[in-house]
């Protein structure tokens, strides 16, 4: 059943106008979100086991949370917790999402990336920055496969923002010259 806000008349109220309600139940709720750099233990391969309809691998993800994502999820709870408090609220709830193994399934906004890292060295890096793959020039990777770690929050405008900058450079440059972007 809605609650229904009926505030108290005002002195001086014309008819006509409503005051804005305040609303007697309030439950606002605050999100705070971290990353988990990047690590050599954290990779994608293909999995042995689990294939598609057609019987080719699938992917399969090699991730867990560390120790130092874990003491940085129970830092932000406590900051976060604090702050509830001191904000005079009557009920704070914490839940530490670290606090047990990975799941892509207990996360409302997880953005996993990663699988094709952009960088500066063929060595170390799997796409050029302009998104180019270093091994197949005639191959352009987009999306979030190219970041190394992911700040928290949502990636779609800077994977927006890198999309543009490779048309860019595809049209201006790799169509008059095919090859390599980026000299090493």
């Amino acid at each position: 059943m809605p609650t229904r806000c009926r505030p108290a008349r005002r002195a001086g109220a014309r008819r006509g106008k409503r005051p804005i309600p305040t609303p007697s139940r309030t439950a606002p709720l605050s999100s705070a979100r971290g990353t988990s750099y990047s690590h050599e233990d954290y990779y994608l391969d293909l999995d042995p086991e689990y294939k598609d309809d057609n019987g080719n691998p699938l992917l399969r993800v090699t991730f867990d949370y560390n120790e130092n994502d874990r003491r940085a999820a129970r830092f932000i709870e406590e900051k976060s917790v604090e702050l509830g408090k001191a904000m005079g609220a009557k009920i704070v709830i914490g839940t530490n999402s670290a606090s047990g193994r990975y799941s892509p399934y207990n996360l409302a906004s997880d953005h996993t990336i990663g699988g094709a890292v952009m960088g500066m060295d063929p060595k170390t890096s799997v796409l050029n920055r302009y998104q180019q793959c270093w091994d197949m020039h005639n191959l352009f990777v987009l999306g979030a496969s190219s970041f190394p770690n992911n700040a928290g929050y949502n990636p779609t405008g800077t994977i927006g923002a890198l999309s543009l900058w490779t048309a860019k450079a595809i049209i201006e440059q790799y169509v008059k010259n095919p090859g390599p972007l980026v000299k090493v």
